[in-house]
């Protein structure tokens, strides 16, 4: 048996992983999306934007799944 395969018993408890973001780093993400300058914008051209200027927060798909998480995965107007 796979000693590394998921327990599957209702209530058991799964550690959070160790690069999971905190509520602090999440929120910024939705401050980014939720600010005028990208209010407009999909990830694939905020996350650009921000490398650009030397900031990063998180990848593209982080980015989707935060604001799905949120039902903001659409325009943001």
């Amino acid at each position: 048996m796979n000693t590394l395969s998921r327990d599957k018993r209702l209530g058991a408890q799964h550690p959070s992983p160790e690069n999971a973001l905190s509520t602090e780093e999440r929120q910024s993400i939705l401050d980014v999306c939720h600010s005028k300058e990208f209010s407009s914008l999909p990830p694939t051209q905020i996350v650009p934007a921000l490398s650009d200027r030397g900031i990063y927060l998180a990848s593209e798909s982080t980015f989707y799944r935060i604001l799905r998480a949120h039902k903001e995965q659409h325009r943001r107007r």
